[in-house]
């Protein structure tokens, strides 16, 4: 914990901005009211779903998100002249086309249904397929960038910190241990039960195509896991690491704002947690060139989560 709070001093000593901080949280701010007030994400951007379109609206969605704040961060802080550097530009119009990509590919939703009317077979394979879009959509086009640009700058943060080297698990159990009883106390809690875990296999063992249950909810959970890890490659590995080289500390605020956005559509206080979560996760890849620890702590307390709504489910049934 030390270490991860001298990361967070020392950041801060290098980042922080009166204007820049003010500025942001007023962006944060205001996106915020607007999303929850006009439920944006859910009845605008959902609603082109199931069509092409939606790729192109959530990759505009996040650059607004991402140079919404980027710009104005480099101006006020007197650095504008980043801007002029075409590296930046290709690295983070192709990063955000990347994750505009996968949140935007819902398409498939149409394809599971023809190939089974089962509807419970039909989620599973939604809600499989939603955590690995990351792996089957974009990592190949990644791989290609990395291979052709980036290959030279391996022994710095390996593919995009996806490396042991630098990560300590110590500072992270600490904090998994820290939340286990929070989590714990919240197993109790109705609404809590309602959500986890969010593949419930006493309610696949209903399914007629006859899937094991059991295995189906074992398949969910490793792809679940799975998809924390892209989500750290993707928001802590390519929006700070991967443009590290370019934008240096910058690079971490118009990182959490974006990753404040793909929240958007979940419950409020998720929205807010990410932010906090986003800017100590974005300065722990930063200083320490990896993304693991990240990993870890997204990984821990999902399946702690899972873990215990599953337990209470049991001994309830």
């Amino acid at each position: 914990m030390k270490k991860i709070l001298h990361y967070l001093k020392t950041h801060l000593r290098d980042d922080f901005h009166y204007g820049v901080y003010g500025y942001t949280l007023l962006f944060l701010g205001l996106s915020i009211t607007f999303n929850y007030y006009y439920d944006f994400e859910d009845s605008v951007l959902d609603a082109y779903a199931l069509q092409w379109v939606s790729i192109p609206f959530h990759i505009l969605y996040f650059a607004f998100a991402y140079f919404g704040v980027l710009i104005p961060k480099l101006w006020l802080s007197g650095e504008g002249h980043r801007l002029r550097e075409p590296a930046l530009w290709g690295r983070s119009l192709f990063f955000i086309f990347l994750i505009g990509l996968v949140a935007g590919f819902t398409m498939f939703r149409a394809w599971l249904n023809a190939y089974t009317n089962d509807a419970l077979v039909l989620y599973f394979l939604y809600k499989t397929l939603t955590q690995l879009k990351y792996l089957i959509l974009a990592l190949p086009l990644l791989w290609c960038f990395y291979k052709w640009f980036d290959q030279r700058q391996r022994s710095e943060s390996g593919f995009y910190g996806l490396r042991v080297r630098g990560f300590e698990a110590r500072p992270y159990l600490g904090m998994l241990l820290i939340m286990l009883p929070l989590i714990v106390m919240a197993s109790f809690r109705p609404d809590f039960l309602k959500t986890y875990p969010m593949l419930k296999p006493w309610l696949l063992a209903e399914n007629q195509s006859g899937w094991n249950p059991w295995a189906m909810f074992a398949v969910f959970e490793l792809s679940y896991g799975a998809g924390f890890i892209f989500v750290e490659l993707f928001f802590r590995g390519l929006l700070v690491l991967g443009l590290g080289r370019c934008l240096g500390h910058h690079a971490v605020l118009p990182m959490v704002v974006m990753y404040a956005f793909l929240h958007f559509g979940k419950p409020l206080g998720e929205t807010l947690g990410s932010i906090a979560g986003g800017y100590v996760l974005g300065v722990i890849a930063l200083h320490t060139r990896t993304i693991l620890g990240g990993c870890f702590i997204h990984i821990g307390i999902a399946f702690l989560m899972e873990g215990c709504a599953l337990i209470q489910h049991l001994r309830a049934g």
